[in-house]
């Protein structure tokens, strides 16, 4: 799933207005005025999938782009606002343009709306607030975190990347590779000629100081 996020604190409107701006600009900058003759920007994949997409573009309101071709099986770049939360749009992963956007006031909203779904394989954050990236890396568990970046993690082989929880199981890249497909095998080798000391463990358990052994050993705390 992919999910933006923006800010409606005292600029907040000012921040949303100037991020669709942005968002514009950039798609013009990159692929031209029209998008579906731009050599650069690609089709979905099958007719499956193109059909699949374009049932999530009803689940909101296009806010940008929503042009669809199904011949070429063309989706413009698409920003999707008011989005249905228990829709497929925000439950399923998209795997194409088009990019849901939510609104909210306060951080410590998101975090605690985002920890009560399933974690997710990588979390994205753009942000220069050293609170807010402070809080994100402690409170919101996901595979990987990309602070200010998309994709770049793939790049570093000494980072690991994998889920956590529903989005996966170990990881991979450089030394962790090695890790997931290795056994750490535990072994315990105890010397054969100190079997005497074991005599504890075996009856009878009626003896006093065999009683009160265990019972220390059963209650005994380290000091941390």
């Amino acid at each position: 799933r992919k999910e933006a996020v923006v800010s409606t604190q005292s600029t907040g409107k000012k921040q949303y207005s100037a991020f669709i701006e942005r968002y514009r600009a950039h798609i013009k900058d990159m692929y031209g005025d029209d998008v579906e003759k731009s050599e650069d920007f690609a089709r979905i994949v099958n007719d499956r999938h193109y059909n699949r997409l374009t049932k999530l573009l009803e689940m909101g309101t296009a806010e940008v782009g929503g042009q669809t071709n199904p011949e070429t099986r063309f989706i413009s770049p698409t920003i999707i606002t008011n989005p249905d939360l228990s829709s497929e749009l925000m439950t399923d992963e998209i795997f194409g343009p088009i990019l849901p956007v939510l609104q909210y006031e306060d951080l410590n909203t998101v975090v605690k709306d985002l920890r009560a779904k399933e974690k997710p394989l990588v979390t994205y954050l753009f942000s220069n607030n050293a609170k807010h990236i402070d809080l994100i890396k402690k409170r919101i568990s996901s595979g990987t975190l990309d602070i200010n970046d998309t994709l770049m993690h793939m790049m570093v082989p000494t980072l690991p990347f994998g889920g956590v929880g529903n989005s996966g199981i170990g990881a991979y890249h450089g030394k962790a590779t090695f890790d997931t497909f290795s056994h750490a095998k535990s072994v315990l080798h105890r010397p054969i000629g100190m079997e005497s000391v074991n005599n504890l463990r075996y009856p009878p358990y009626d003896a006093e100081w065999k009683q009160n052994l265990m019972y220390s050993l059963a209650y005994y705390k380290p000091s941390m």
